[in-house]
């Protein structure tokens, strides 16, 4: 049991990269804004949502 504790705990990292500008509101005039610099006519991203 101790071995298997041991192997899980190498794999879990608390080492991990922080950024912390994700932490900052988004809003309304920044969503437009990157929005009007998308080009048209382009399929979706991987959240799914259009650009048009």
């Amino acid at each position: 049991m101790d071995h298997t504790l041991h192997k899980w705990q190498e794999l879990i990292s608390d080492d991990c990269d922080y950024f912390i500008e994700c932490d900052d509101t988004v809003n309304w005039y920044e969503i437009t804004q990157a929005l009007k610099e998308t080009p048209n006519n382009k399929d979706p991203g991987a959240d799914g949502v259009p650009s048009e």
